[in-house]
């Protein structure tokens, strides 16, 4: 192990070869020359808050984590390092899989994730994209997330559409979409996500909530924000498939009307956040299918 952060380095020497974890953050290190050797046992990457503007990561087959979090990365590549001959024709091959299993990206200027999305992570659990400059993500291929990803960050950039990113993520527990610019999501868009636990789309320009968004998140769904955005109605059953639903927060969106039993369906909720909305009422049943709410926020406007 070689751990040198919260110093001065620019960059590195010598480094050996049986090195596995390499661990540097918070220096001045501006490029990664130095880190095209052979590290053929690396297993963690910590470079966080550096200098790096322009990233080459040379992947080595034993690597599990890489953190690249806070520098100023708008250009990222990942070089696969894993050829070997082949017995028969002495041909160089691409022996997969890698195993990384942690990408940490945070906090850079990145405004695209297609140089991640064709690269060999069929391993990666935990892929950490907040605070970039993604504006899209309908030319992503995550499919090949699908087997394992089970923590994504996608939270405070300027995404204004998704497509269709999250169709084949069915292990995916943590999803942060919050602080974008979203205005609308599609039908389909959490249907393959049956084991997702926190969902947060607060702080975007989210209109309206269809009563078939939800549907396939039944047996997991624990929190949801979807509060701060711009939404006055709600549609009857929006929430009546969440039965493991224990936090909903839909403050600050402009509400002016509950529809009738609007919560059936979460017989598990006790937090339930409604403060700064235009309220004048609340429904008759408002509370007779949350026999375990413990906390109900309704301030910040009068109610009639």
């Amino acid at each position: 192990m070689l751990r040198m952060g919260k110093n001065r380095l620019r960059t590195m020497g010598y480094l050996p070869p049986s090195l596995e974890y390499l661990i540097l953050p918070f220096n001045h290190i501006t490029h990664l020359d130095w880190l095209q050797g052979e590290l053929k046992t690396l297993i963690y990457l910590d470079l966080r808050g550096n200098f790096i503007h322009e990233a080459d990561i040379v992947l080595r087959k034993s690597i599990e984590t890489i953190h690249l979090s806070f520098n100023s990365i708008s250009l990222l590549y990942f070089i696969p390092n894993t050829y070997e001959k082949d017995d028969n024709d002495g041909k160089l091959i691409d022996r997969k899989p890698y195993y990384c299993k942690d990408l940490g990206l945070a906090h850079n200027n990145l405004d695209s994730v297609k140089n991640i999305s064709k690269l060999y992570f069929y391993q990666l659990r935990m892929l950490t994209l907040h605070h970039n400059k993604l504006t899209s993500l309908d030319d992503v291929d995550f499919s090949y997330l699908s087997q394992n990803l089970d923590y994504l960050t996608l939270n405070h950039n300027r995404l204004t559409t998704l497509g269709n990113p999250f169709s084949q993520m069915q292990v995916l527990r943590f999803l942060r979409l919050d602080n974008n610019k979203l205005s609308e999501l599609n039908d389909t868009i959490f249907v393959a996500l049956s084991l997702l636990q926190t969902l947060t789309l607060q702080n975007n320009q989210i209109r309206s909530l269809s009563k078939n968004l939800f549907e396939n998140l039944v047996s997991l769904l624990i929190y949801l924000d979807v509060s701060s955005n711009f939404i006055k109605a709600l549609e009857f059953g929006t929430f009546y498939t969440l039965n493991s639903l224990k936090a909903l927060n839909l403050s600050n969106n402009g509400l002016e009307h509950l529809p009738q039993g609007m919560l059936d369906g979460t017989s598990v909720l006790s937090v339930l956040a409604l403060a700064d909305n235009k309220l004048t009422e609340v429904p008759g049943d408002f509370l007779y299918f949350t026999p375990h709410l413990i906390s109900l926020d309704l301030s910040g406007k009068s109610i009639g």
